[in-house]
């Protein structure tokens, strides 16, 4: 089980809270964010149910994703963490492998807000979980696959997800079964 907040020298990751969901909807709308992700704007119920979704991730598996806030101001910044999307797709792993995500808001892109909140993650999963983990990243992000290959993800294939193709990149557990 992960700590349900989690700090850094400058950030504050805790459980999505119903409050989020002004700030959530903003993160989902930031039209450089959607182009790197190559998806359309989330209306409020997509990113309500979206909200519901990380929350109940903590439920049932005793981890999830969190918010990402500036430490001094309080600030929402963006969201990180695991998560099992159940996706239809056929891909090469099981729904029992955790996904890590991250997506930061335009305006923070570069600063290494990213890398902080998911080196806070993995410091807390590092020592528990006994699976892999698994992202998926477009081909043409080059910030993304560069913050990937940081923490220890491989490449190990490329898929169609939907209408386009993403690569698919696995890291293995740091403690032993």
């Amino acid at each position: 089980m992960m700590k349900e907040t989690l700090t850094t020298a400058r950030l504050v990751l805790r459980k999505h809270k119903v409050s989020d969901l002004a700030e959530s909807m903003a993160l989902w709308n930031d039209i450089p964010v959607l182009k790197a992700l190559g998806t359309p704007p989330r209306s409020r119920a997509e990113v309500w149910t979206k909200l519901l979704y990380h929350r109940g991730h903590w439920d049932h598996y005793g981890y999830g994703c969190y918010t990402v806030r500036d430490k001094t101001n309080g600030r929402f910044l963006g969201e990180v963490g695991l998560k099992h999307y159940m996706r239809d797709a056929q891909l090469p792993y099981s729904d029992t492998i955790p996904e890590v995500g991250w997506l930061m808001h335009s305006h923070c892109h570069g600063k290494g807000y990213a890398s902080e909140a998911l080196g806070a993650v993995f410091a807390e999963t590092d020592s528990t979980l006994t699976v892999p983990t698994c992202c998926m990243i477009a081909p043409d992000n080059q910030a993304s696959r560069a913050l990937a290959v940081k923490f220890g993800f491989e490449k190990t294939d490329s898929l169609l997800l939907g209408n386009k193709v993403v690569d698919f990149f696995v890291r293995s557990p740091r403690v032993s079964r």
